[in-house]
This record gives C-alpha cells, structure tokens and sequence, in this order.
C-alpha cells in the first residue's frame, strides 16, 4: 500500500461475497474492469503484483474478457434466470455444443459465445481473418509479425491476428519471446502488445506482454495447442516468438 495516493486507498480495500457479487465467476488478471498494475501510485512503482507475476503487464486490460461477458450475462438475467445458469438454451435441441469453455450465445442458441483466441460456431475454429495455424517441432521455429502502422493513431477497434500452435498429442509447447518492439508499454498493453494463452484455464485471458524487457521470457503450455494474439491500435508493432515442443515430464 506504500506506493497508492492517499485519495486513492478505499479503492485497494478487499471485498467480501457480501459486497461485492461475481455469480461464482472466477478471478480474470484480464478483466477489463481491472486496475493496471500502476494505477494510483504516485511514485511509479507497482499498487499491485499478481499472485502469478507473468501477469503484471496483463493488469490493466483494454479487452473485455470471456469471464467479463459472463458477469454482465448473468447479472442482467441473459441466460435466464439467476438460478438456472444458461437455462435459456437448457432443452433446446438446437442448442449448440460448445467448445473450449464456451458458452450458448443467449441471443441464438445455435451459436457460442467463445473464450479470447477461439471462433466458429462452436468455439473449436482459431477466428478467422489475419493469422494461421502453426505446427510446432522439436526445433524452434520463428513466428514474425509486423502489425499497425507508424502513423496510425490511437483507434477503438484492435487490428488482431490470430494464431494457433499445436503440437502432437500428450506434448507440450514452449513459446519463447525473442523480440517486441513499439512506441511505448503501459499498463494491460492496451496500445499493443500479443497475449499467450498458454494457460490451464483456456476460459481465461492469456498473458499479455508489450515491453521490450520482455525478450526471453518464455512459457510452457498445459496442453498441445496455444492461442497466440498479435494487437495493435495505435502505431506499428513488431513481435517474434519462438516455439518448440517437447515430451510432457
């Protein structure tokens, strides 16, 4: 708390299930209604450290998330009542079976409403336009891209590609940073930067990075595929990863 303007503290005071309602919906580092990891401090040194510190530049977030959307469908009664979560679409036989967490989107029960990095109409497609589906091997490979440009100013849409990298089955990835280059990093990289959900929890979002000090940092997945997201609405942005996989310990 050394580092939070004074004005500034009721807003870090922890909440109970009494004051504050998430119907059941897990904790994001993503969530858009999220303080970056520098708000309020009057010395530019961190308010808040993640409990996972690979987080820090994911606080802050410009995104809504998945987990976002579920609060806000919950709590203005989309999915029905409160009490029956997705009934709505409970006993419709054209229901959609979704994928990876996803949910029956309210409005069409034939559809999903999908976690960040996954599309189609059941959630079990990377989303379409810019990006590709990419085989990794034993050996690192390069994933180059170049997104924005110099003199674009800050805009409300992101310009975002998609890419999935999968390996064989019962292995794991590894996706190493080797290079981000752009304007400038704040917090939640809500200017630029690219997410990699190499997480567990695929529902939630994925670690976002924008800072050239985050050459090197490398992640290993908890599956065989990993949705990797490039971003930009402001300026040009430069980011290469590396990947490879390997047999799971």
């Amino acid at each position: 708390m050394s580092a939070i303007k004074a004005d500034w503290i009721d807003q870090f005071e922890k909440k109970t299930p009494q004051t504050n309602e998430n119907y059941g919906i897990t904790y994001d580092f993503g969530s858009i209604m999220h303080y970056g990891g520098t708000s309020a401090s009057f010395n530019k040194k961190p308010t808040m450290v993640p409990s996972d510190p690979m987080h820090q530049e994911t606080l802050g977030s410009a995104f809504v998330s998945f987990y976002d959307l579920l609060v806000l469908n919950n709590h203005y009664k989309c999915f029905g009542m409160l009490s029956t979560f997705y009934n709505k679409c409970k006993g419709n036989a054209k229901a959609a079976k979704c994928e990876m967490g996803g949910v029956p989107h309210p409005r069409d029960c034939s559809k999903c409403l999908c976690p960040g990095g996954y599309g189609g109409q059941f959630c079990d497609k990377r989303p379409s336009g810019c990006g590709d589906v990419l085989k990794a091997t034993k050996e690192y490979t390069d994933l180059s891209k170049t997104i924005g440009d110099p003199n674009m100013k800050e805009k409300e849409d992101f310009e975002i590609c998609y890419y999935w990298i999968e390996s064989p089955p019962n292995t794991q990835i590894e996706v190493r940073i080797d290079k981000i280059s752009g304007n400038y990093a704040v917090d939640g990289c809500k200017y630029f930067g690219v997410e990699i959900k190499s997480q567990k929890d695929q529902k939630a979002s994925g670690y976002r990075f924008c800072a050239y000090e985050d050459e090197d940092v490398t992640l290993l997945s908890h599956s065989n595929r990993v949705p990797v997201m490039i971003y930009s609405r402001e300026g040009q942005t430069e980011v290469t990863i590396q990947y490879r996989y390997g047999e799971v310990p």
